[in-house]
């Protein structure tokens, strides 16, 4: 399956005023990595990232890309991913990631956390190239707002023998699964991974997702059938 994505948003711009830090920071350069490559998460120490750019690297052989990972309070914001190029594979089920070239979610990392927000992220000229698609999810509904794709290819490839369907929202409460998924392995206090219907852009409860000059292909022959956009 081969599509393209018109200049749209996908749900309505939400505004919260909070008081954060400031953090900033530049990263560029080559990345090879079988753990998450890059990840933007706010614990324990500080109440708010600000200001972060990621440009001109190339990410290699990760079994997650691009992340903004938030399961605390606080808050992660004005971060822009710019010229990169991203390929992801598929590991063995106890590691965290399925081969996501960008991932942003922001849930309670167990029944005792209330979540923070992420919001004014920007991915620029980003090429994807793995074995799973692009995910962004919030949960509860509204935490994560104002997310732009300008000039980004997702190209789903198969490049293991790990079937297609895992949705990983890991680290999560035990016991979390999505809507419309079931659990794939034995539960953990940092959750499970699921099984869901693939898509190569999944996006779950976030507000104002913005998509220019995007577009995705999925493999003609695969252990499950693909669809290009979900969004709930």
């Amino acid at each position: 399956m081969n599509g393209f994505i018109r200049p749209a948003v996908v749900g309505a711009a939400l505004l919260v005023v909070t008081r954060v830090l400031s953090e900033l920071a530049r990263l560029r350069g080559d990345m090879r990595s079988t753990t998450l490559a890059s990840n933007v998460e706010r614990r324990y120490v500080v109440d708010a990232f600000r200001h972060v750019r990621m440009s001109n690297c190339a990410i290699e052989r990760s079994h997650r890309g691009l992340a903004i990972q938030l399961r605390d309070g606080g808050c992660v914001e004005d971060v822009e991913f710019r010229d990169i190029t991203v390929e992801t594979r598929r590991f063995a089920p106890v590691w965290w990631g399925a081969g996501e070239p960008i991932y942003v979610t922001a849930l309670p990392r167990n029944s005792q956390t209330t979540v923070g927000m992420v919001r004014h992220v920007r991915f620029r000229n980003v090429v994807c190239r793995g074995e799973n698609g692009i995910v962004v999810y919030g949960e509860p509904a509204g935490r994560i707002s104002d997310i732009g794709f300008e000039q980004v290819r997702v190209e789903i490839e198969r490049r293991t023998a790990w079937p297609s369907g895992l949705f990983d929202l890991r680290p999560c409460g035990a016991g979390f699964l999505p809507p419309d998924a079931e659990p794939a392995g034995e539960d953990t206090p940092w959750g499970r991974p699921a099984l869901r219907a693939c898509a190569a852009i999944s996006l779950d409860g976030a507000e104002s997702v913005r998509f220019a000059d995007v577009s995705y292909s999925t493999p003609p022959r695969d252990t499950s059938r693909w669809m290009g956009v979900r969004s709930r």
